[in-house]
């Protein structure tokens, strides 16, 4: 315990108005907890398997999604046990390790985000430089310089609440220690710490959302400036998701933390920390997955395999046949029967006659009826082999190209 306070614990106030409705809130809590952790877990394992996810955009995503999983790990499970307290406490340090990590999760929240519409920014304004200004390296410094902003703006705040008096009350209308009810609850000066939590809230918060802005700025006078409606479409396509994650986050970030504090009931307060600080790491997995087509293609994947993994355990299939048939499965998947290589040769003799000549008959293909081009080539090995060799050409040019991916981007291993 710090030797510059009294106070050995806090007594959270939030909820406290509904006794009667703890075992209600505590299922809804749960739920949205392990909806949160399900839909985020699901994000982060169908961006490391699928290899059409690996891209930037979906590297920057995973990172979001684990700190979404962190961010709600320091919240929900101690209000989820205290709904069970008749006296709802935290201890002084534990509410300090709280703070701590809060601070980290929400401001490398607002440093990702920003890189996310950066990388957004690059792949629709300057495509073709996209594979160098998003490199490997540069994307694993954006992730990296997230957390560090993140952290060192944690450790600040800390380390200045813990110079804090407090001589009491030690009760905190709210279900969460934070640097604002800290503060409130000092009976020190605290001229320093609010003068370094405006300098942060301008570089960790402020900065960030400006520079999401004129991001997508930029990117939405980019894509006005394309002629189809349908490029313009597929082009908004990629950022619909990351943009209303940005609308949602920094939408309830500043109703939560910007506006007045008089006027407002405690039952006001709790829901709009609710929507910032339970609903919003929820909703991300959530709005990807319903606006994405690739992770939504990449999720129904993963579920099909592990959906015949999980049949085929229980029937005693030996190994070997689960990992054929699972591979099997998966090809059915990602590919569909096409012609046989007679007809598809027999539709290619009018394109190989003008530049090809048959070595038996020495003479072009006679041009004519789909009848009497199949009998030349049934006649002519020469000519059906040529064009075999351009339909295996172009049928392994199709193969290589990436599943479920309409939007192409460059190829990127984060590992």
């Amino acid at each position: 315990m710090n030797n510059q306070t009294d106070v050995t614990e806090f007594i959270f106030l939030g909820f406290s108005n509904h006794p009667n409705l703890q075992g209600l809130f505590f299922l809804i809590f749960l739920v949205i907890y392990l909806t949160t952790l399900l839909g985020n877990t699901l994000i982060i394992t169908s961006t490391r398997i699928s290899s059409a996810l690996h891209t930037p955009m979906y590297y920057f995503l995973s990172n979001l999604s684990f700190l979404d999983i962190c961010y709600t790990s320091t919240t929900i499970p101690v209000m989820l046990m205290n709904f069970f307290r008749e006296k709802k406490t935290i201890s002084y340090d534990c509410c300090l390790s709280q703070v701590f990590f809060l601070v980290t999760c929400a401001g490398a929240e607002c440093v990702l985000l920003a890189a996310m519409a950066y990388d957004r920014y690059v792949a629709i304004c300057h495509p073709l430089q996209y594979p160098v200004l998003m490199s490997v390296k540069v994307c694993v410094f954006l992730v990296t310089g997230s957390w560090l902003c993140g952290l060192v703006n944690s450790v600040t705040h800390t380390v200045l609440a813990a110079t804090l008096t407090l001589c009491g009350p030690n009760q905190i209308s709210h279900f969460l220690c934070d640097i604002p009810f800290l503060l409130k609850l000092s009976c020190s000066d605290t001229s320093l710490n609010e003068s370094v939590l405006h300098v942060a809230s301008a570089l960790i918060g402020l900065s960030p959302c400006l520079f999401t802005a004129v991001s997508y700025i930029l990117i939405i006078s980019a894509i006005l400036r394309i002629p189809s409606v349908q490029g313009r479409s597929k082009a908004f396509s990629t950022c619909a998701s990351h943009l209303t994650v940005v609308v949602v986050f920094y939408g309830t970030a500043n109703f939560n933390y910007d506006r007045p504090r008089e006027g407002y009931s405690l039952d006001m307060d709790i829901l709009v920390s609710v929507l910032f600080c339970v609903m919003t790491p929820m909703l991300n997995p959530i709005i990807y997955s319903l606006r994405n087509k690739e992770v939504k293609c990449a999720l129904r994947k993963l579920v099909a395999v592990e959906e015949i993994g999980a049949s085929e355990r229980l029937s005693g299939t030996p190994k070997a046949t689960q990992v054929s048939r699972s591979e099997a499965r998966e090809s059915q998947l990602t590919s569909a029967p096409g012609p046989s290589i007679p007809y598809l040769a027999s539709r290619h003799v009018k394109m190989l006659a003008p530049v090809a000549k048959c070595s038996s008959c020495k003479a072009p293909p006679t041009p004519g009826s789909r009848g009497a081009a199949h009998r030349h080539v049934s006649h002519c090995g020469h000519l059906l082999s040529m064009t075999v060799q351009m339909l295996s050409q172009s049928s392994s040019r199709n193969s290589q190209a990436p599943e479920c991916n309409p939007t192409q981007e460059a190829p990127f291993h984060p590992v």
